[in-house]
């Protein structure tokens, strides 16, 4: 979209005989008004010969267009009249139009928030007309994400095609997270590079962050109760519920005070054996009481 800013330039003549000059050469880019006060665009100046020396001005107007490129074009200023000194010459005046859009990506919203095993979606646009087609390409994209924009989630993408009919379509890009072992959230980086022979998109980028909430909660894995005869022994086992990023002790107590012996006294975990089950030996010991008891094991 052109800035619809004015610029003036004004014109003075000096004649014995009334001169019109005619301001021509307005197209797309720009109109051109000589007269403010009249309605509709005017196109002419009148000089008298009382007024030849009195400056008329000619007002330009940028035009709003799609794209990102400032135009030039030439208005011809061409006289009239009966005195031959003026007529039919010509004075050319170069007008440059700046234009106001800023050429990029546009991504709506500007982060996005997905929880494992779920979804979420935002909208890849241009924020001008091309000259050329552009093609826009999402890299970062991590182990366990994919991103689909047909809605077949079978054939991931990672490109995006703005032709130049088409180029103000949003196109929508949908981020799935799969379940992972550890319990961690992460900040993903997703970066949208444009690929084109229009040589003001090509190499633009633009971020995109995906902020992924873990459905994995950090634990341990026992069972809840265990039975256990006096003078025999009985086992159970412990595993993390999710996978750490250091190692971790599990140290077991409980026993002290009762008639349990409980061995090991501690486990560790790493990243690699986190999931597999570790036993824990309980031994209860006879007594001479019949009454049975109970003891919690932290």
């Amino acid at each position: 979209m052109k800035v619809r800013q004015r610029r003036y330039c004004t014109a003075e003549l000096s004649s014995s005989s009334e001169v019109t000059v005619t301001v021509s050469g307005q197209g797309n880019e720009a109109t051109v008004d000589t007269d403010g006060n009249t309605d509709g665009d005017q196109s002419t100046l009148v000089f008298g010969i009382s007024t030849w020396n009195l400056a008329q001005s000619v007002t330009v107007t940028g035009s709003e267009d799609p794209d990102g490129n400032n135009e030039s074009l030439t208005l011809t200023h061409t006289a009239a009249s009966t005195d031959q000194n003026f007529n039919d010459t010509t004075e050319d005046v170069i007008v440059t139009v700046v234009d106001d859009d800023a050429v990029g990506i546009e991504l709506t919203p500007s982060s996005i928030a997905v929880t494992e095993e779920a979804s979420n979606s935002y909208q890849v646009e241009l924020s001008t007309e091309p000259s050329e087609n552009v093609m826009v390409t999402i890299t970062g994209v991590e182990t366990g994400i994919t991103l689909d924009n047909d809605n077949n989630p079978e054939t991931p993408f990672t490109s995006l095609i703005f032709l130049t009919g088409s180029w103000n379509v949003a196109q929508t890009v949908t981020v799935s997270v799969a379940n992972d072992d550890n319990a961690d959230n992460e900040l993903i980086t997703l970066t949208h590079t444009a690929t084109s022979q229009d040589t003001q998109y090509n190499n633009l980028t633009k971020e995109l962050e995906v902020n992924v909430t873990d459905n994995d909660a950090a634990g341990l894995s026992a069972p809840q109760t265990l039975s256990v005869n006096e003078g025999e022994t009985a086992e159970f086992a412990v595993s993390l519920s999710s996978v750490p990023t250091a190692d971790v002790t599990v140290q077991i107590t409980g026993s002290r005070g009762s008639d349990l012996t409980i061995t090991p006294s501690s486990l560790t975990f790493t990243n690699q054996s986190w999931s597999t089950g570790q036993d824990v030996s309980v031994v209860a010991d006879q007594d001479n009481d019949l009454l049975d008891d109970e003891v919690v094991i932290t």
